[in-house]
């Protein structure tokens, strides 16, 4: 939600460049906000303005505001906010800037090749700008094609039941409008579309190769293993908790199982562990799987502290343990958490929502003294249990206040997490 990356689209015939991306003081650069009549400051549009309002905490901690002015210092847009109404686009507009900010330098590129590459599919015609930094100088857009190579062998493998060659994979290619060279029998050079931005390995060309050759096309085979289907224990389990944890009044997050060690232990105040790493991260949020749940319900706080409190969140997922007596070295583990924040949020709550949670799911609760880093000491505890199904330990408590700030929360935060065994 213009957190990442925010677009904004401007009218060229009533501008003039050079543009610049500056940062001004809060009460200077008056203008007029898109679809009102008055000027505003940077400041008023924050309190004063519906989108300002809604989008405020995304820089209101700055204590500059950013903005994209012209050559004459005409106002384009106050970025991820809102657009100046000087640049708003008309019916007879046919010239026009697009603008693509953001925090994440991989996704503002790609969301605009994009764009780009739309406008010129429709019949628009794409001019190229410069971007000049303090250090370096860059064309927008790069249509720079991504080189990956494919492999006539795995290709055929993944497929299942196909005999393609270099020269039909080459066809098969040119027809999803990829080009393509031959480097020998058994491997191809792709030039990659800068709009695809999907394509992240080799496999993703072959599901591009398949569906041009028509999956249907494809030989349906059985496996040799006969099966009984039956409803996992897990999952029944699952459903139950989060009837528990719904009925509680807790809403349910879904975050990804790749985090940063900056998140998971930094931010947490906690010691890092051996934990298995991502290769070629992507992304600097994603360099490693996960061993706790707390970060991620941490991190959706932070993105939703405007909203109105109390917020009580729960997250259901899998974590990754490096495990040396297992035969791939992982050893992958079901967990539970939960966490509430508002103004007078305490130890006693936790652990009566604990007490509850277990007391629902038929687990015993014992508890003992603890000295978890993330937490506040003296009010946090360790919890262990056990029911017919299994045995959980876990721990709760009262986030400690550095942790709190770590994740730039003005509340206080209350947590659990509980392991499954």
């Amino acid at each position: 939600d213009r957190k990442k990356v925010a677009i904004g689209v401007h009218n060229a015939d009533v501008i003039s460049g050079p543009y610049k991306y500056i940062a001004t003081p809060k009460d200077e650069h008056s203008f007029v906000p898109l679809e009102m009549d008055e000027e505003m400051t940077p400041d008023e549009i924050l309190k004063n303005n519906a989108k300002g309002e809604k989008y405020a905490h995304l820089i209101d901690k700055f204590d500059k505001y950013p903005l994209i002015i012209d050559k004459d210092e005409q106002v384009l847009s106050m970025p991820p906010i809102i657009n100046g109404e000087l640049t708003k686009l008309k019916e007879d507009t046919t010239n026009i800037i697009v603008d693509v900010t953001g925090t994440d330098e991989r996704a503002v590129e790609q969301s605009l090749n994009i764009l780009c590459a739309s406008f010129a599919e429709v019949g628009g015609k794409v001019k190229s700008m410069e971007v000049i930094y303090e250090d370096e100088t860059i064309v927008c857009p790069d249509f720079t094609p991504k080189v990956r190579n494919v492999h006539v062998d795995l290709t055929n493998e993944l497929i299942g039941g196909t005999e393609l060659t270099a020269e039909d994979i080459k066809g098969l290619l040119e027809k999803a409008r990829f080009d393509a060279n031959i480097i020998n029998d058994n491997e191809l050079e792709v030039l990659i579309p800068p709009y695809r931005v999907d394509i992240l390995h080799e496999v993703d060309i072959v599901e591009n190769i398949t569906i041009q050759y028509h999956i249907n096309a494809v030989e349906a085979k059985l496996p040799d293993i006969v099966t009984v289907a039956s409803e996992d224990n897990w999952f029944k389990g699952e459903k139950t908790i989060r009837e528990v944890m719904v009925g509680l009044g807790f809403q349910e997050v879904m975050s990804l199982m790749l985090t940063s060690e900056e998140s998971q232990y930094k931010k947490m105040n906690q010691e890092e562990i051996d934990h298995v790493q991502v290769s070629k991260p992507i992304t600097i949020s994603g360099t490693m799987i996960r061993t706790s749940l707390l970060n991620s319900l941490m991190e959706f706080l932070e993105d939703n502290k405007h909203e109105d409190l109390p917020q009580k969140i729960f997250e259901i997922g899998d974590v990754l343990y490096m495990d040396e007596k297992s035969a791939n070295k992982t050893r992958q583990v079901k967990k539970l958490a939960g966490m509430i924040c508002h103004s007078s949020a305490n130890f006693t709550e936790i652990k009566s929502t604990v007490s509850s949670v277990l007391s629902n799911l038929g687990y015993s609760m014992e508890i003992s003294d603890s000295t978890n880093a993330s937490f506040i000491p003296g009010r946090v505890a360790d919890v262990s249990g056990e029911s017919k199904s299994g045995k959980i330990t876990g721990f709760f408590g009262e986030i400690a206040p550095e942790v709190i700030r770590n994740f730039e929360l003005e509340y206080p935060v209350i947590a659990f997490e509980i392991e499954f065994l």
